[in-house]
């Protein structure tokens, strides 16, 4: 059977990147397939976003329903996210989902349940595994790209496949870029397409592994990886743009951003606030680092964090250095 309902039409290219936006703003119609054609996908949608998504226009079309489970199967989860072939499970889901969400994406092949909060200095998590292959690794794909992800030993969120996208769009040619915090390189690979040099920084020793996988995955040569801690590795490195994506504590960071960027240098960081403190963020930034002063380029919130909080980004150019 067929219904009506709202949706979105995009290119087919940026179908992954408004596909999660629309999914961390609870604006995607999970209920609803998503169409497709040669150029475009077919996105239905809840409501009209609240705000414009660029090269987007919204438009009406036909969606045929998922199908139902058979009599007597015990609901799937609703709002749960996807990583490749891997369903991932709030710690409030009940574990009896999980051969539900199996039998009716035949797709997916494993359904794990998050133990608890991201922690630690490689903010990792625990997973339970409820259903489908005993395995935490995937094969992911992103703009274009081809990752394959470890959930049990870096860090990896694919709600922030449109922040990655966005800085990727900003990087020039001929660029030297430094990413301090490069996890299984899902934003330094982005950034190498378009720069001519990326340096790739990260402590966690499994990320640095990941990473190089990574860019051989996706042919890429003009990387250069350091493992060690990111206030001292770079050091010897001057960057057009940097890149600090650690929102948890990226103040001690921020000098060893400033000391690597040349004047006129972008840097694009991170932080965790609350509503009330974000028109102060890039003063936070400034007082990290003495002696320096920044042009605020934007400020946007990326996801909620706890309630009136959220996960900032920043978009800073380098106006004065000591």
């Amino acid at each position: 059977m067929q219904m009506p309902s709202p949706c979105l039409v995009v290119p087919r290219e940026r179908g992954e990147e408004v596909r999660r936006l629309l999914l961390d703003q609870g604006l995607l119609n999970t209920h609803l397939r998503i169409h497709r054609d040669e150029k475009r996908l077919y996105l239905p949608i809840l409501r009209r976003p609240p705000r414009r998504i660029p090269k987007t226009r919204c438009t009406r079309g036909l969606f045929e329903s998922r199908r139902p489970g058979p009599p007597g199967d015990p609901p799937a989860a609703s709002k749960y996210e996807t990583v490749g072939d891997i369903a991932l499970l709030r710690p409030d889901h009940s574990p009896e989902a999980a051969g539900a969400i199996l039998r009716r994406h035949p797709n997916l092949k494993v359904v794990l349940r998050a133990t608890g909060p991201i922690e630690g200095e490689w903010r990792t998590r625990g997973w339970e595994h409820l259903a489908g292959e005993q395995r935490l690794t995937t094969l992911y794909r992103e703009n274009g790209c081809t990752f394959e992800v470890d959930l049990g030993k870096v860090y990896f969120s694919p709600r922030l496949a449109t922040e990655r996208a966005r800085i990727a769009r900003q990087v020039q040619p001929g660029e030297t870029v430094l990413d301090l915090f490069a996890g299984g390189g899902y934003g330094t690979v982005q950034a190498a397409r378009r720069a001519s040099r990326v340096v790739a920084v990260d402590s966690n020793p499994d990320a640095i592994l990941l990473l190089q996988r990574n860019l051989q995955r996706n042919r890429l040569t003009r990387v250069e990886v350091r493992l060690g801690d990111a206030r001292h590795t770079a050091r010897d490195i001057t960057a057009d743009r940097v890149l600090l994506d650690y929102p948890t504590g990226p103040l001690p960071f921020i000098p060893a951003a400033a000391h690597s960027l040349q004047t006129g240098g972008i840097l694009h960081t991170y932080d965790i606030l609350p509503e009330a403190d974000i028109p102060a963020a890039p003063h936070r930034v400034a007082g990290a680092a003495p002696g320096t002063r920044w042009e605020t380029l934007a400020t946007r919130k990326v996801k909620a964090y706890a309630p009136r909080t959220y996960q900032v980004a920043l978009d800073l150019r380098l106006v004065e250095k000591p």
